[in-house]
């Protein structure tokens, strides 16, 4: 498989991962997830020759660790100054978040393949969702936010953001039935 191939097959994880952070920085006006993605993955291809790993997890790993340097820049310069202590303490509580959400503590070879297949079509369906209804859901349920202050964040009602999780929720449904 060749670098950018394998590359391509972390996008829908580096989506989801920079949605949550951006709803966790209430930025997302400013910076749009998919460009934050691209650019890490145009960055990853052109400087894969500094790649020292040789699996699939060290790959994430360091394809994770471009985007959040990215996002550091993104955020470095929209917010100066004071703001940087409570960024970088709020950026590790999501990176932290996702890692605890897209793996687990995998006793044996074989349910650790289990655990990245079932993380790979989970994060892949979430990219496909319409990007509301993936930030409800993962203010909801990554967040721990009840409907209205889902609903506040995202500048609407608790009702419908409510209704914006449960739409997310039937087609995250339908999507991983279809990829089984």
């Amino acid at each position: 498989m060749a670098n950018h191939e394998r590359i391509e097959d972390h996008r829908g994880e580096l989506i989801l991962l920079a949605r949550v952070l951006l709803v966790k920085q209430k930025i997302r006006d400013q910076i749009d997830p998919e460009d934050l993605v691209q650019t890490t993955m145009v960055l990853a291809i052109k400087n894969f020759h500094q790649f020292r790993g040789d699996d699939t997890e060290s790959l994430s790993a360091w394809l994770r660790t471009i985007l959040l340097n990215e996002f550091y820049d993104k955020i470095r310069r929209f917010q100066r100054a004071s703001r940087n202590g409570f960024i970088k303490k709020s950026l590790d509580e999501s990176v932290s978040l996702i890692d605890r959400v897209l793996t687990e503590d995998s006793s044996t070879p074989g349910r650790k393949a289990i655990v990245e297949e079932d993380k790979s079509r989970l994060v892949t369906c979430l990219a496909t969702l319409d990007e509301r209804e993936s930030m409800a859901i993962i203010l909801r349920f990554w967040n721990g936010l009840k409907f209205s202050d889902v609903g506040a964040e995202m500048g609407c009602s608790g009702k419908a953001a409510s209704a914006l999780v449960y739409r997310g929720l039937a087609r995250l449904r339908e999507l991983l039935k279809t990829k089984e």
